[in-house]
């Protein structure tokens, strides 16, 4: 992993914090994250959705979906919602069939299946289509990308409605009306989600039946698709899912006040980080392992019993799908181990290889080996693929180059779905591993952000009980708008010792100047270095300060992201003398940098005038370079 820390303007973390009257963490941290003014860190510290909430009818295509639909409500047709498996799918689904119905029309609705049918108006989910016998089709976060199936439902007189996020790399679907927000550059609402631009639909939609605040009863759903989504968690989508969990912290609904009971009991405010790690994973388990129509009855059911019985069975899927990618995982790490070293992209698969669990193993193939992955399950002279992507590479655009062997391909930068025909995956490996042999390897180098760097010593001085609990202000944590991490030099680790149910965590102390923080690394890479040598030696620490609860008392508690050893310990006289040392070279190093080149980056670190709290940061080898897991 290459750490990078974020630059910063001269001075605005000293402003922010003057203005605001925040603690320097929390500055500093607005103003790693290019949040610059007193007022542009107010906005972002209190979302208002009033302010951020775009108008949909600047939404192309948005006005025209909106005509249709509230004609086909109007005249009584028989009207069948299309979404998909996925969390964003299912809520937004839940969402449009609760809005029709309060509109008065009963809608049908058809989730595809990942076994058997795939994502998306596959030939599979056109004839349950057909056997419905609808009048108006209305899809949600599917549809852009299925001209040839559009097609096939006008012949048979069905009018289509699309409401879709995902990029398109072919025909669009003609003669119907559609929404994207993604095909137009830089236009409104491209970051939505697909139950963000459904919301949007229900926006114009209530404007039109005289309830113009309808939309506003739904944010909760609108919060949880767009965080199982990762979409990115400013502006608008910051605002909107800000608002979302004030709903969802006094849930009404009963299926969602069911999923928080049961998940988060002893939560007294639910986070997003909470939701992605609690209930979304539950969500999910329904359409990885089974039907994704469990899910979606528990956030259209007001029957309190109903409700409860699909809850548990939501736990039962969840388990099953954690059993299916222990499993799978290891006939991919088998296959894996036997690829050449110097690939550029891990390709896997085996006959039947479950179609819900592919994505994820995909995604810990990646994360393994730091390249691109694809895993394929063949099946019936066809192999089907989903995709996962590293670093920068943007890996449905690398795939448009094979798009000739194609049968059924989509998705984004950072993950796809690929259909092809078994007997040619051994060209589709050579021409893959051709294109990306031609792009530069720091594409694929995987980056990460830090909002600040400071020595041990300072650590227990910045790191307060007061400055982590406000840290809370910077939420929801989500894509673009992670939890802060920072760079903590020189610690350590003293009392270490490994936990969990595995023993594949390592609980320890972090010694920072005179004080000792709590620390936990999940999953440690190094746990059996960091055993048998901690006492003696000092650490780097990529950490994110969280705090602890314990009989009645708060603590921070530092859960370590990486870490890489730099050096033995010292006694504490020389320690302190040769810190002094240290941080006197540091500064006049960071200038002389400053000047040599400007705003360029130099190892990793983007040179840039040094902020107060940060001067006792010493320079360490750990930022741009390769480490840990």
């Amino acid at each position: 992993m290459r750490w990078v820390l974020k630059p910063a303007v001269p001075g605005a973390a000293q402003t922010i914090e003057a203005e605001l009257g925040v603690t320097p963490l929390v500055a500093q941290t607005l103003a790693a994250r290019g949040i610059t003014t007193p007022r542009a860190a107010r906005c972002f510290i209190n979302p208002d959705l009033e302010v951020s909430w775009e108008d949909p009818l600047l939404i192309a295509g948005l006005e025209e979906v909106c005509e249709h639909l509230e004609a086909a409500i109007r005249q009584g047709r028989r009207i069948l919602v299309f979404g998909d498996y996925d969390v964003d799918g299912i809520t937004a689904t839940a969402l449009m069939v609760r809005v029709l119905r309060q509109l008065g029309n009963e809608p049908q609705v058809i989730l595809p299946r990942r076994e058997g049918e795939g994502y998306g108006l596959t030939e599979a989910a056109l004839a349950r289509i057909y056997q419905r016998a609808p009048e108006v089709v209305l899809t949600v976060d599917c549809g852009i990308a299925a001209a040839a199936e559009v097609a096939k439902l006008q012949q048979r007189g069905i009018e289509v409605l699309i409401t879709d996020h995902h990029e398109n790399s072919g025909a669009l679907p003609l003669d119907t009306p559609l929404v994207d927000p993604r095909l137009e550059r830089g236009g409104v609402g491209g970051d939505l989600a697909g139950v963000g631009v459904a919301l949007k639909l229900v926006a114009l939609l209530g404007r039109r039946f005289g309830r113009p605040a309808l939309w506003q009863n739904y944010l909760d759903l609108a919060a949880l698709g767009t965080i199982a989504d990762r979409m990115p968690l400013l502006d608008e989508n910051r605002a909107l899912v800000a608002a979302g969990l004030i709903q969802l912290n006094t849930a009404t609904q009963p299926g969602i006040a069911a999923l928080l009971q049961r998940f988060t009991p002893n939560a007294t405010q639910l986070s997003a980080t909470a939701l992605s790690f609690g209930v979304i994973p539950r969500l999910n388990a329904a359409g990885r392992v089974y039907d994704p129509l469990v899910a979606l009855d528990l956030l259209i059911e007001d029957d309190p019993r109903r409700v409860e019985a699909t809850a548990q069975r939501l736990e039962l899927l969840n388990q099953e799908r954690r059993d299916r990618e222990r499993q799978l995982l290891g006939l991919a790490l088998e296959q894996a181990e036997q690829l050449p070293a110097d690939r550029r992209v891990t390709i896997v698969g085996g006959e039947m290889w479950h179609e819900g669990v592919r994505g994820i193993v995909a995604s810990r193939l990646a994360q393994r080996y730091a390249l691109p992955a694809i895993v394929f399950s063949l099946e019936n002279g066809l192999a089907i693929g989903s995709g996962r992507s590293v670093g920068q590479l943007n890996l449905h655009t690398a795939l448009t180059e094979l798009q000739d062997m194609f049968l059924r391909f989509g998705g984004h930068a950072g993950a796809v779905g690929i259909t092809i025909k078994s007997q040619d995956l051994p060209q589709f490996n050579k021409r893959l591993e051709a294109a990306l042999a031609s792009l530069p390897l720091a594409l694929f180098e995987a980056t990460g952000e830090l909002d600040g760097h400071f020595a041990a010593n300072a650590a227990s001085q910045l790191l307060t009980i007061q400055a982590v609990e406000e840290l809370e202000i910077l939420e929801p944590f989500g894509r673009a708008n992670p939890e802060p991490l920072y760079l903590v030099s020189g610690a350590r680790v003293t009392k270490s010792r490994a936990v969990g149910a595995g023993q594949d965590h390592l609980a320890f102390k972090a010694a920072c100047g005179l004080y000792e923080l709590d620390a936990i690394w999940f999953n440690c890479p190094l746990l059996p270095d960091v055993l048998t040598s901690a006492s003696a030696c000092l650490y780097d620490l990529v950490v994110t300060p969280q705090l602890e609860e314990w009989h009645g008392r708060l603590n921070v508690k530092l859960h370590i992201q990486d870490a890489q050893l730099t050096g033995t310990c010292q006694t504490d006289t020389v320690q302190a003398a040769s810190a002094a040392e240290h941080v006197k070279a540091h500064v006049e190093n960071k200038v002389q940098a400053a000047s040599a080149v400007g705003s360029k980056q130099q190892k990793g670190l983007a040179a840039r005038e040094p902020v107060s709290w940060d001067d006792t940061a010493p320079d360490t080898p750990f930022l741009g370079t390769e480490t840990g897991p």
